[in-house]
């Protein structure tokens, strides 16, 4: 964070490709793909993932765009630097006392704007797009033991997809670059995202909140950016997930940023489970997106598998306890073992990637003896180890089933 221009920031460093989702092959014309992208899999999924390890906060000095530009501005007019000069050396002074320049658009003072990084400009764009919106409108909320009630604005559906369109590109420039997530956030991107996606809360085509939502996603693979969404950006996605409960598209990609603002977070976490009742909305969505419409839809409920694993981490090392194997067993007693078997059992599972995500989740709800009793009694046992042998090949199914898979 900053305060008075300069403070400390901080961001653990996320394992297992957490920044923008790993890259598997097979994209088009031989590029990469997403695997957030691919019908629901969880952003930055990787076979053979952490255990539940605290994850520490690296910290560093920051300071602000303002005390930097006054820096390289004072170069030039008290050492008669020229402007490359200054600029270089501003950048090798801040460096050599240990602060991070990663959150900086290193420029001088008084350029062209548009000469800044392309997440600067795309987030600047977005502010633009908000601000021609004129239409005030407002959602109410059951959000923990009273209401809370958003005011926003909205558009036409012009404007709409114009805001859609500008949350994609900046979705591919922070995919592109570490510090393009850092870049973003710091000049507002994440406020911006949120209040996109209530503006188009109501929007009849699916496409721009979609792009909206796997942005914010992405940007939430940042600790720093988590730390920017506050109370309401975890209403908004509340209110997202209970308006498009229905809609397969949109709940999948806002129970996949839900998942990312519950990691390494306990406070998210407990926030979203306790007020936001989202452990009541994954379960639902596995029950109505799964066997109701004949597997068809599986973004959703693997979506929500990640949003029910998510929750039941404990891997803040900044909290003194968590409430992970409380929000295990709500989820059993939310009926999430019957559908997750039901789905293991179904055309769904026919191929890897679902199976691993649907045996990765029972194997986080297991933390009773009375829940592996229920398993038993289920026939899980059999179920796994059938699928085991039918993939005695393939990792994927292995460290899923040994219930380590789970990234943080």
């Amino acid at each position: 964070g900053e305060a008075g221009g300069e403070g400390v920031g901080g961001g653990e460093r996320e394992r297992e490709g957490e920044r923008g989702g790993e890259r598997a092959p097979g994209g088009e014309e031989g590029g990469p793909v997403f695997l957030s992208e691919m019908g629901g899999l969880r952003p930055g999924f990787v076979a053979g993932g952490g255990k539940d390890e605290k994850i520490e906060s690296a910290l560093y000095a920051r300071i602000s765009q303002q005390t930097f530009d006054e820096a390289v501005q004072e170069n030039m007019d008290d050492l008669e630097m020229g402007p490359d000069e200054a600029l270089q050396d501003a950048i090798e002074q801040f460096t050599s006392q240990g602060i991070n320049l990663s959150n900086i658009v290193k420029r001088v003072p008084g350029a062209d704007p548009e000469e800044d990084p392309a997440p600067i400009k795309l987030s600047r764009k977005l502010v633009e797009q908000l601000g021609e919106l004129d239409n005030e409108a407002s959602e109410e909320i059951m959000f923990g033991s009273g209401m809370m009630r958003l005011t926003f604005v909205t558009g036409e559906a012009q404007a709409a997809h114009a805001i859609g369109e500008t949350a994609a590109a900046l979705k591919k420039e922070l995919q592109k670059h570490e510090d393009a997530t850092t870049l973003a956030g710091a000049n507002g991107a994440v406020d911006s995202l949120v209040s996109a996606a209530l503006s188009l809360l109501r929007t009849e085509d699916a496409a721009p909140l979609v792009h909206v939502l796997e942005c914010l996603t992405v940007l939430l693979m940042d600790a720093e950016n988590r730390e920017r969404l506050g109370i309401r950006g975890c209403a908004a996605l509340c209110i997202v997930a209970r308006t498009h409960a229905s809609n397969g598209a949109q709940l999948r990609a806002c129970f996949q940023a839900m998942r990312a603002t519950m990691l390494v977070h306990e406070q998210h976490r407990q926030t979203l489970v306790k007020s936001g009742c989202v452990l009541k909305l994954a379960i639902d969505a596995m029950r109505e997106h799964g066997k109701e419409k004949g597997w068809k839809e599986p973004g959703a409920l693997l979506a929500a598998c990640g949003v029910v694993r998510a929750t039941t981490l404990a891997d803040d090392a900044r909290a003194r306890t968590s409430k992970g194997h409380e929000h295990a067993k709500a989820a059993v007693d939310l009926g999430a073992l019957p559908l997750l078997l039901d789905a293991a059992r179904s055309s769904l599972a026919s191929s890897p990637g679902p199976l691993s995500e649907l045996l990765a989740t029972l194997s986080r709800l297991t933390v009773t003896d009375q829940i592996c009793q229920q398993l038993a009694k289920m026939d899980a046992l059999r179920l796994a180890i059938t699928e085991l042998a039918n993939h005695v090949m393939d990792c994927l199914l292995y460290t899923s089933d040994a219930a380590d898979e789970e990234d943080s």
